[in-house]
């Protein structure tokens, strides 16, 4: 029975001393790693709304204004310029989930769409980061449904119906957040 024992405590004693070591090591590099992240959403939202600089967050006036009739889709982030808005959206793709971000000119045109963070499928479901699917999107106006402009690419359509979907909501929410601007306006 005693020579049981002793694997089964050095086995338990290795755990330990590799879960601290994880522990450590994450909390070292969290501040790089949310750091990085930072830099990498502010350069994806120079892209989908260009020269805009400053942006200001204003998430929590878009978030109260309705709620999403889509479970599978959330924001993440707004950010407002002089420029327009910048909607940093989360969907479910094929892979899991995908960061979707949305420039919408103050003019109510879709400027550019880009996709950040995901684990799509290479040359599958990562077509939809490319630019001739993200193209599809620029300069469509608000007052229409997005659905209805944007072709899928076949063979990854759930990645792209995902993205669709998630420029649709946040042309929606923009729509809300505009009437609501030009009616406290006047």
């Amino acid at each position: 029975m005693r020579e049981i024992f002793k694997p089964v405590l050095i086995l338990l004693a290795i755990c330990v001393i590799i879960s601290l070591c994880v522990s450590f090591v994450f909390n070292i590099t969290e501040d790089r790693i949310l750091a990085i992240e930072k830099q990498t959403n502010e350069l994806l939202m120079e892209k989908v709304l260009k020269e805009a600089k400053p942006f200001t967050e204003i998430t929590s006036e878009i978030v109260t204004l309705r709620e999403s009739a889509l479970t599978n889709i959330t924001v993440n982030h707004v950010y407002q310029s002089e420029k327009g808005l910048v909607f940093n959206m989360n969907t479910k793709g094929y892979g899991g989930d995908v960061v979707v971000f949305v420039g919408i000119t103050t003019g109510g045109n879709i400027e550019n769409v880009r996709i950040g963070k995901n684990n799509e499928t290479p040359s599958v479901g990562k077509k939809a980061e490319e630019k001739d699917f993200t193209k599809r999107f620029v300069d469509l106006p608000v007052n229409r449904k997005i659905n209805n402009q944007v072709d899928t690419i076949s063979g990854a359509t759930i990645t792209t119906k995902a993205v669709i979907e998630a420029v649709q909501e946040a042309v929606d929410y923009f729509v809300i957040y505009s009437a609501q601007e030009k009616g406290s306006e006047q």
